[in-house]
């Protein structure tokens, strides 16, 4: 029997500006949002939520709806076209680094629906049970693998998120 799996996705993306009128001033700026423990950047999601439907001849699960939610968060620096040719080089490249770090955790987000999906159609006769264990499961590795990726690229920073110092301009 195959379980259709259903995903309904919720995305939101932000974009708030930085304020800093000079590279400088930007730098310091990032530096106390960094200081006090909030990102530049961000993928938040909240916990996968879901409903589960059963046959009602066989009493088998033929369908689960999950909920997924999220928001990208990437900012914008607005006086970055009065810049030098070399900061605004330098805000671009964080910036594109910074972006590709959230979309690479919008991927996992993906894969792990998917993985659900391959999992849970591979079983010929699924209970109530067996989808729940799949869905926590899911909910736990997925926690786990976004949390590995932040500490494997030091959220970011290694895939060169990260803002040079004025100095070395």
């Amino acid at each position: 029997m195959t379980v259709d799996v259903k995903i309904n996705w919720t995305k939101n993306k932000s974009s708030p500006s930085f304020k800093s009128r000079t590279y400088k001033d930007l730098f310091a700026e990032i530096g106390k949002k960094k200081a006090k423990g909030n990102p530049i950047g961000e993928f938040e999601w909240e916990d996968f939520k879901w409903k589960i439907y059963a046959d009602k001849k066989s009493g088998n699960i033929a369908k689960v709806v999950i909920d997924a939610a999220y928001r990208i968060t990437v900012p914008k620096w607005p006086a970055a076209g009065k810049a030098s040719p070399a900061e605004k080089k330098a805000w671009e490249k964080c910036i594109a680094a910074l972006a590709k770090h959230e979309e690479t955790h919008r991927l996992y987000h993906l894969e792990a629906l998917a993985k659900f999906n391959t999992e849970v159609n591979k079983l010929a006769a699924p209970t109530l049970a067996d989808v729940e264990t799949l869905l926590a499961t899911m909910q736990t590795d997925h926690k786990k693998e976004q949390k590995a990726y932040d500490g494997r690229t030091g959220h970011g920073v290694k895939e060169g998120a990260t803002l040079p110092h004025p100095d070395s301009l």
